[in-house]
């Protein structure tokens, strides 16, 4: 018998654990509270005991060791005895692949923000960024004049916001390898982020690598709502929001940290922070007024300082979380300014 299986129902009948957690300091956010913790089991677990214990009662449950999607093997490679990771052959057959991209130009007075997110160094550091493309030795040269007019446009936009564009997977994986030449996190392209790309719309040969996990397909219905792939340069970050549908979200490369509201609080939470804005407003999904401006700061202080009454999942590579209906929950990585952060994640029902 699991220790899911022998514990669930006694630990659920009490409520969340008591126990607190000192999450891992992240680059990108400052502040954090000691939160109580998600449960969590090891490996697999049973589809009756996960529908009883979890899905049913819509609670969510962090599993460690949960399951090695292939991509983190064919996507990657990884540098023996360092923790350095970068983008593997196959992944680079595939640099003309046309992604939906979202890019944050830093607010110094943001509060998850670094000192060394000054934006005119962050200016500067997309301007050493476009002369080392251009000194960059010949290989998908053709590439590159695309690269160049998407930087000339960050480069023009210097005051702080948020944007979102289709680029080549290119940009990411040039970005990546200028980062590799930069001694010091504040010389790094930073919050660059392949967000919310639909594992449909890849070419086969990459959406092979991204099997749907059998909790996704015998949990419920079997109905996939959608799913996605999230990939980027540290820090990330996604502020709090709800989904309309249960959501299983899958670490591959580096880690993140969830925190994460049951409806009712995250709903007041919310409405504290819209009514601080002076505006009227429902539930929100994840959008782009989340990611800018005074709104992006209050929730990120709602939840990253303040931090009242929330649980948390810290996942590594190979780790995954149970985001049941309605959760309100934000995300932030886990690892340095630069490196490399990816997660894949399924909406179903």
């Amino acid at each position: 018998m699991s220790w899911l299986t022998r514990t669930a129902t006694l630990s659920w009948c009490h409520g969340l654990s008591s126990s607190k957690v000192k999450p891992k300091a992240h680059s990108a956010v400052r502040g954090y509270q000691s939160v109580a913790d998600v449960k969590t089991t090891k490996g697999e677990v049973d589809l009756d005991v996960f529908r009883k214990y979890f899905w049913l009662p819509e609670l969510p449950l962090r599993f460690t060791s949960f399951q090695e999607l292939p991509a983190s093997k064919t996507w990657f490679s990884y540098e023996p005895g360092t923790s350095h990771v970068s983008f593997s052959e196959k992944l680079e057959k595939h640099h003309e692949l046309i992604l939906p991209y979202e890019y944050i130009i830093p607010d110094p007075s943001s509060p998850d923000l670094e000192a060394s997110a000054h934006p005119d160094l962050h200016a500067k550091n997309l301007q050493d960024f476009r002369e080392w493309l251009i000194n960059t030795p010949p290989d998908r040269e053709d590439r590159i004049p695309i690269l160049l007019q998407v930087l000339d446009h960050f480069t023009e936009s210097r005051n702080a916001g948020f944007q979102q564009f289709d680029a080549p997977l290119d940009l990411l994986m040039r970005a990546h390898q200028f980062n590799r030449t930069r001694s010091h996190p504040s010389q790094r392209i930073t919050r660059l982020y392949i967000a919310q790309s639909s594992i449909d719309h890849l070419p086969p040969t990459l959406s092979q690598d991204l099997p749907v996990p059998p909790l996704v397909q015998g949990a419920g219905k079997g109905d996939i709502y959608a799913s996605s792939i999230w990939v980027g340069l540290e820090p990330t970050y996604t502020p709090l929001h709800r989904d309309p549908n249960p959501n299983l979200f899958c670490q591959v490369v580096g880690g993140k940290t969830v925190r994460l509201l049951p409806p009712p609080l995250g709903a007041a939470v919310f409405a504290r922070v819209r009514q601080a804005l002076g505006s009227a407003g429902h539930s929100r999904f994840r959008g782009p007024e989340m990611m800018e401006g005074p709104e992006r700061a209050l929730l990120h202080r709602a939840v990253w300082a303040d931090g009242a009454d929330m649980v948390q999942a810290s996942l590594g590579p190979g780790d995954a979380l149970f985001i049941p209906k309605g959760w309100w929950h934000s995300v932030v990585s886990a690892g340095d300014e630069g490196g490399l952060n990816a997660s894949v994640n399924w909406w179903f029902r």
